[in-house]
Order: structure tokens, then sequence, then C-alpha cells
């Protein structure tokens, strides 16, 4: 029997690990990780394209600056100590803009004036609530839709452009605009400064984090999926794996995604608490997913990033180019919320054959065709039944309480759950991490008032 299992790769699993074996009341065999998948990293997954890594999944560091502390975002420290390239998003490219359609000025700018009146009464309504916190909560779209109906009835190309700003904002938290709060909409982070791009691979972070751990005596188990969660009479807590094996420890951290929470894929017993289960089931789980093409030559000119007004919301919107025009010539779309869900409905074969007229169509039209695509990839998360989604979004009637639940221990400290939805920088690689780290100090605090019985 071991002293400490955590659940779980990814970046909250990995701080975990790491702040459990430098604390010096561990040894060797004492921390264990189990992951489900036989590759880790969780979310956070760089594939080589072209000679290059790039991300599947998260690829900048949100505000990598200091908080009111003047504590650097973790993610930067790591970064600068393993040697990974990271720098301020955008590149020494240009931003363009494209339709699908002919380029209507002035359905822009109607759209935009529409747009700015619309969030600009979501920030005053959410004033409202949080001044007014018995009234009930509703959601952005309900909001926006007020605004939006004192403007004449927009036209067909209005609507388009409406759609493409309000996509905007569904891409940024991975869920629709008809199920995030107002009241919890736009929650300041814990750290300042702009994003910066991960040019080495966001993956590459967490991978050498953990690699670190693993040299420092962790026990690393892949392929490792849990089914079953026991508290047993000792008090210690006891795994089942999908294949029939067990194991046991005198503590647990559970990084699980909050999508597989979601679905009671685990079973717990004794049961989770009503309140910590009602937290799970109220928090949004939304989608963000990637598609990733590499083609022989470059077709955008000196664009870092573009984004496409299609006939359908958030489809196919946002667009970089992480290399610009250098080799290799990778375009990565970042597709979330319904947009998302439909296309992992679709084959390989189908979402290029999708995508691949639409580029042509629009950004370069005077080419009879595209250069020729080297490679293809597509995340997938929804359909990974180990992560099933994207990340945590505040749905609406959640707020920061709900999130504050997810972080009590249970089961006399016992077990303990962490990830990016159990922390306030909800939604974010820094926010999974500083839960990991929080979750082992309480199992290294227990551990100590257990020993001297204080």
């Amino acid at each position: 029997m071991c002293k400490v299992i955590v659940i779980g790769s990814g970046a909250s699993g990995t701080a975990a690990v790491n702040h459990l074996l430098d604390s010096g009341c561990f040894q060797d065999g004492d921390v264990v990780m189990v992951e489900a998948q036989h590759t880790t990293g969780g979310r956070t997954v760089s594939v080589s394209v072209g000679g290059e890594p790039v991300d599947l999944g998260a690829s900048w560091i949100e505000d990598a600056g200091c908080n009111s502390d003047g504590e650097m975002n973790p993610m930067v420290v790591l970064a600068s100590e393993y040697l990974v390239e990271h720098k301020r998003r955008g590149g020494h490219g240009r931003s363009l803009r494209f339709t699908t359609k002919a380029d209507t000025t002035s359905a822009l700018q109607q759209a935009g004036r529409m747009d700015k009146a619309a969030m600009r009464h979501v920030m005053e309504v959410r004033t409202h609530l949080l001044r007014n916190p018995e009234l009930p909560d509703i959601c952005v779209a309900d909001a926006y839709a007020v605004a939006v109906e004192k403007f004449p009835p927009p036209t067909e190309e209005v609507t388009k452009w409406l759609d493409f700003y309000q996509s905007m904002g569904e891409q940024y938290y991975g869920d629709s605009f008809r199920n995030l709060s107002v009241r919890s909409w736009s929650s300041p982070g814990m750290y300042n400064g702009a994003d910066q791009w991960v040019d080495g691979g966001y993956g590459n972070i967490v991978l050498r984090h953990l690699e670190a751990a693993v040299r420092k005596g962790l026990e690393l188990h892949l392929g490792a999926a849990v089914c079953g969660v026991k508290q047993k009479p000792s008090g210690n807590v006891e795994l089942t794996f999908e294949d029939g094996r067990t194991m046991e420890a005198q503590y647990v951290i559970s990084t699980v995604p909050l999508g597989v929470l979601k679905c009671d894929d685990i079973k717990f017993t004794p049961d989770l608490p009503p309140a910590f289960q009602d937290s799970i089931q109220r928090l949004g789980f939304g989608l963000m997913n990637k598609v990733v093409l590499e083609f022989e030559s470059p077709f955008w000119g000196d664009a870092s990033s573009f984004a496409v007004a299609c006939e359908e919301r958030g489809r196919w919107r946002s667009w970089i180019a992480p290399f610009v025009d250098e080799a290799p010539y990778i375009l990565i779309c970042l597709v979330s919320s319904n947009a998302a869900e439909k296309l992992e409905a679709m084959s390989d074969d189908e979402i290029q054959a999708d995508v691949l007229p639409m580029l042509n169509k629009t950004v370069c039209p005077n080419l009879d065709r595209l250069p020729r695509l080297l490679s293809f990839n597509f995340s997938r998360w929804q359909g990974n039944k180990y992560i099933k989604g994207g990340y945590s979004s505040y749905s609406t009637g959640t707020t920061p309480q709900t999130i504050a639940t997810l972080t009590q221990p249970l089961w006399d400290s016992h077990l303990l759950f962490a990830g990016e939805h159990t922390n306030i920088d909800y939604c974010s690689v820094h926010g999974a991490h500083n839960s990991g780290i929080c979750a082992a100090r309480h199992v290294i605090k227990h551990m100590a008032q257990c020993s001297t019985g204080f």
C-alpha cells in the first residue's frame, strides 16, 4: 500500500505529485500516479507536425504575468525552467478577416454597433445581479437579445456578422451563450499580463514537469482506468480499475475531468455528498476542438491569424498560423461549442471535404486549388471517454461557491479533488496547476496533524 495515489497525469496531477515529492515527507513508491490513457498530459497534448510541436489542447499561457502578491504565473515559471519557448501572442504577422460572401462593410459596421450595445447591456445586467443576489440568474443569450431587439431587424448579412461577434465570446468560454451565466460572466482571474503562445508546445511543459516527478521517485502507471473509488473501514481509499485490479492508499487526489464526473463513470462508495454532486452537475463543461492542417506551401500571406464569418455560427471562425509564412506551413482552426460538437459527428474525410473548399473560397479565391495537404489532425475531446469535453464554464445559476464546494476534502480528508474545474481560475492550465498544489498541501497538512495528534 502506498501513501498517496493521484488520478490523472494532466497539469493538476503533475503539480500535485511534484509538490508532494518536494515536501520531503515521502520516499520512493509512496506517491503513485495512475493515468487512464496510454499517453500523459490530459488536455495538454503536443503532437509533432512537420517536425514541430503543435498542441491539440492548451496552446497559450493565459495572463502570463504576476498576481497581486507579485507571484508569477506558475506556467511561465515552468516554461522558463524547462526551456520551453513562449512569447506574446500575435507574432510578427498580420491579423485578417474574411467572409464566405462578398464583404459588405455596412453590414459589418451595423453588427459591430449591435454587439457593442449588447455586451454593454450584459455587463449592466451582471452588475445589477451582483448587487441583488436574491434575483435569479439569466443566460448571456437572453441579456444579449434584449439589447439587439432595440435595433431594426437585421438583414441576413448583418445576422451573420452578429453571429461572428457572439462566437468570439463563445469560443473563449467553450460554451454557448445559451448556457453561460450573466452573474458570473467575465469573472476576473488571479494573474495579470498578456497571453503567451507556447512555441515549444504547452504539452511539453507538463511532460517535462512529469518527467521531473519520475526522477524524484514517482511511480507512474499508464493505461490504468479507474472505475471505482471506495473508502475502507480503516479510512484508507481503495481504487478499482477497469481490468479488475485494485490499489489502496491512505489518500487519493482525483484530477479526473469534470466531463467524466458528470457522467458517473466512476462509482464512489460512499456516494459523494449531495452538495458536491449538485456542483458537479451545475457547473458547465464546454467544448473546444482543434483542426490542424499542414500544407505543402502557404497561401495566407504574412497573416499570423485570421477569422472567417461563415453562414453557420462559429464554424471555421478562428484560425492561427503559428509559424506565419515559415515552414512547416500549418493552419490551426479553433472550433468551440455547438460547432465543435457537430464536427465530432463527422469523419476526418468529411471534415476535410468541408473545410478545404471554404478556405479556397475565402482566403485564396484566385487559386484554382489549395496547395497539397500534407497532414491532418483533429482533437475530438468530447469523444475521448476519459475527458468528454473541453473545460469548465459558469453555466446559468453557478457562482464561485459552486467551484469552492469541489475543493472541500471528503471522507475525513482522505479524498480530495483537483483540476481546472476546482479553481477560481477555471478553464486555465495555471488554475489546474494551482489546484493540484492546494490538494497536495492539504494531504501534507493532514498527515502532519495525524502524526502529532493535533
